[in-house]
């Protein structure tokens, strides 16, 4: 006569031979699973935090944010803030150093300066003007500031033959710091 077949025991990862034969031991300790799609969602997880932490870190070595986010920060500009042969120029520089200047509008007949034009940079305005001579540039924030006395503040950038007049003294530092000259704040 034939024994009669063992019952089936379920094989557990980890258990002796002992501990799966014998049901007077303990139960072996059964090894967690995880579902399927834990696995993936961590690696994207992972993967997406490391997209954001590069995104940040380049907008940060980009310049920070706003309308001067695009100046890189390792660029140095000309302490003196060179020389320009017209707006159009000095605002294609701008926009070399990663700052827009948009909406150009020359303007026709420009008094005590060769050139001059208003762009906006952020909604703000900005008037670019270019002079024959550093000396008349230099003077131009003390004829300006002469002309608007009791009315508004001077707020600008003077390189070595162009001005940009600014509409807030931040800006006037953020340009300096894009395009170097010398930033005049003469208040009312």
């Amino acid at each position: 006569m034939t024994n009669p077949p063992e019952p089936l025991v379920p094989i557990v990862h980890g258990a002796t031979n002992a501990q799966q034969s014998d049901p007077a031991l303990p139960p072996a300790p059964v090894k967690p699973t995880r579902p399927g799609w834990v696995l993936p969602v961590i690696v994207g997880l992972v993967v997406l935090l490391l997209a954001v932490g590069g995104v940040a870190a380049w907008a940060i070595t980009r310049g920070g944010t706003g309308p001067f986010a695009g100046a890189p920060a390792t660029y140095a500009p000309p302490r003196d803030g060179g020389r320009y042969d017209t707006p159009q120029a000095l605002i294609a520089e701008l926009e070399r150093r990663g700052v827009a200047c948009t909406g150009y509008d020359e303007t026709e007949g420009a008094i005590g300066a060769v050139f001059r034009g208003s762009c906006y940079i952020g909604g703000q305005e900005a008037v670019v003007s270019i002079y024959a001579t550093s000396a008349d540039a230099q003077a131009h924030p003390r004829i300006l500031a002469g002309l608007s006395e009791g009315i508004d503040d001077v707020d600008m950038v003077v390189g070595l033959n162009w001005t940009v007049n600014c509409d807030t003294p931040a800006m006037a530092a953020q340009l300096s710091g894009v395009l170097g000259g010398q930033v005049v704040h003469d208040p009312m």
